[in-house]
């Protein structure tokens, strides 16, 4: 399943998730703070 990154109060997120579900389009929702970096591992 694939992730989405996404900020709550985004504009944009607000959109792809809204766009991704009409579609029906399963994602893991992962929040992210603009403030604190994302580690790859």
């Amino acid at each position: 399943m694939p992730t989405l990154y996404h900020h709550p109060m985004s504009t944009s997120s607000r959109f792809v998730r809204l766009i991704l579900s009409e579609y029906g389009y399963q994602t893991e929702l992962a929040e992210e703070q603009p403030w604190e970096k994302r580690t790859i591992s």
